[in-house]
């Protein structure tokens, strides 16, 4: 992801942040990794917090799939101090988005659902990454034949 694509998709969560009344909003990999934050610093924790998310939203999506459940919209927690509300962006990123009791979830539903369009229209707008190497090895440049290998080899042997 290139830097003018990381400020973009920040830029996204701080005004979710504002428009979602929520102390964080962190847009997460499907494996768990933050790809961007912002807000407090809820999720500073070298990224267990957000991996832990991205595995509950996967285990209550398929939860839910076994069940009969076609339809998935996310999943909330409602704690004593602080919540979240973790929804799919696309197939491959979450939106986690931790509030307060201040705050009411129906609004972050509302406001997660905007956010997600705006995230993938700023991800879809992303350049491509770039072509894989034609080699499968970025070593294979560097590999060395028998005979620079026996020519090394006498070098060294004649000093």
């Amino acid at each position: 992801m290139d830097r003018e694509t990381a400020a973009a998709l920040r830029q996204i969560l701080v005004a979710h942040c504002h428009d979602a009344d929520a102390t964080c909003a962190a847009l997460i990999e499907e494996s768990g990794t933050v790809c961007a934050q912002a807000g407090d610093d809820s999720l500073n924790d070298h990224g267990e917090t957000a991996a832990l998310a991205a595995g509950a939203y996967h285990a209550v999506r398929e939860t839910a799939r076994r069940l009969g459940e076609s339809a998935f919209e996310g999943l909330s927690h409602e704690g004593r101090h602080k919540h979240f509300h973790l929804g799919p962006v696309d197939s491959r990123f979450l939106l986690l988005t931790v509030f307060s009791n201040d705050t009411r979830l129906a609004l972050v539903r509302a406001c997660s659902t905007r956010t997600a369009a705006r995230l993938r229209d700023c991800l879809a707008a992303q350049p491509p990454p770039p072509p894989p190497r034609a080699s499968a090895s970025p070593l294979a440049r560097h590999r060395l034949n028998a005979e620079e290998v026996l020519g090394t080899t006498d070098f060294f042997r004649e000093r």
